[in-house]
């Protein structure tokens, strides 16, 4: 179980679900709750924003 509320916010909102996981573990995946449920990535280690995009609202 992750801690979301350890993660940097992005766009004033945590990470409320986990999507997918790089398979070194390094950046995590994850879908923040707002009206349209943006994705981002955020780093495992430092839980910091790494990239984002205003318009990705999912990750595959």
């Amino acid at each position: 179980m992750f801690d979301f509320t350890a993660f940097e916010a992005f766009e004033g909102h945590k990470p409320h679900l986990l999507l997918d996981r790089h398979p070194y573990g390094k950046h995590l995946a994850m879908q923040v709750a707002m009206d349209v449920f943006p994705a981002a990535i955020w780093n495992a280690e430092t839980k910091r924003l790494v990239w984002s995009r205003e318009d990705a609202s999912a990750l595959a």
